[in-house]
C-alpha cells in the first residue's frame, strides 16, 4: 500500500535506495514515510518499468538529516 497518498509532505523523509537491476548497481532518491515505504515504492515502480528483470534491493538509507545539514550550510 502506498502510504504517501495519506501522509502530508511534512511527514515524508528523503531516502536513498540502492539496488541491483540487470547486474547494474543503481541509486534512486525517494520521498517516503518510512524505509519500508521507500522500498515498496521503488519495487513497484521498477516492476512496472521492467517486469522481466531481476531486482535486489541492497540498502535503504534515510538522508533527510544530511539534507538539512547541507541546506543550513553546516558541515559535519
Amino acid at each position: 500500500m502506498d502510504l504517501n497518498s495519506f501522509m502530508s509532505d511534512v511527514e515524508r523523509r528523503l531516502y536513498k535506495v540502492t539496488y541491483i537491476l540487470s547486474d547494474e548497481k543503481i541509486k534512486r532518491f525517494v520521498r517516503a514515510c518510512s524505509k519500508e515505504n521507500a522500498k515498496y515504492l521503488v519495487e513497484q515502480d521498477l516492476k512496472n518499468e521492467n517486469p522481466d528483470e531481476k531486482l535486489k534491493i541492497i540498502d535503504v538509507e534515510d538522508i533527510s538529516k544530511k539534507q538539512k545539514v547541507i541546506e543550513n550550510g553546516i558541515s559535519s
